[in-house]
């Protein structure tokens, strides 16, 4: 059930674009991850920071795309998502000598009992992550404006999860091999 309300407002948004077009599918997106965003706070009484911060950006770029009706507004907040996420790991990273990555990953490993204790892999793991969402966030800026709008959608439906499941599940592997 997660799952599908996780995926919910972006079916939504590649069903309506393909049937009614950018502006329409702009709309529905913003309307689905503010419904999305109401479940997820009755339900957990919360939201993560991830939450909030996906349902700004939507409500933030889907607006300007929709008053200034230009979709360029929109082909952007990819990219200032991910870049948002790189920036985070850096500024944690460099200011407060706080490493986001091992925070969130030690976590999901050490609850399947895996373990690694040297602190160059937490490191190397934090430069990958980093490194990853800076990656993401040009491809999007190359593919927004040098590709058609059909390419764009296409790739940030289903390219953009592949990449991001292929990156996690490279870390994760490599992260295997490190395990006490």
């Amino acid at each position: 059930m997660n799952t599908i309300l996780e995926l919910l407002p972006l079916i939504i948004f590649i069903i309506a674009y393909k049937l009614k077009g950018i502006y329409i599918a702009t709309a529905l997106l913003m309307l689905a991850t503010l419904a999305q965003s109401i479940v997820l706070y009755v339900k957990n009484k919360h939201l993560n920071t991830m939450q909030w911060l996906t349902l700004g950006l939507v409500l933030i770029f889907g607006t300007a795309t929709l008053v200034f009706h230009d979709e360029k507004f929109i082909k952007i907040k990819p990219t200032v998502l991910y870049w948002l996420f790189a920036i985070a790991l850096e500024v944690s990273w460099r200011y407060y000598k706080k490493n986001l990555a091992e925070r969130l990953f030690r976590g999901i490993l050490e609850k399947n009992q895996i373990y690694i204790t040297k602190q160059e892999i937490w490191t190397k793991t934090h430069h990958f992550s980093a490194a990853f969402f800076w990656a993401l966030g040009l491809i999007n800026l190359v593919l927004a404006y040098n590709y058609s709008l059909d390419t764009w959608v296409n790739f940030k439906t289903f390219g953009f999860p592949v990449l991001t499941m292929i990156g996690l599940g490279a870390l994760m592997s490599w992260l295997f091999k490190h395990k006490k």
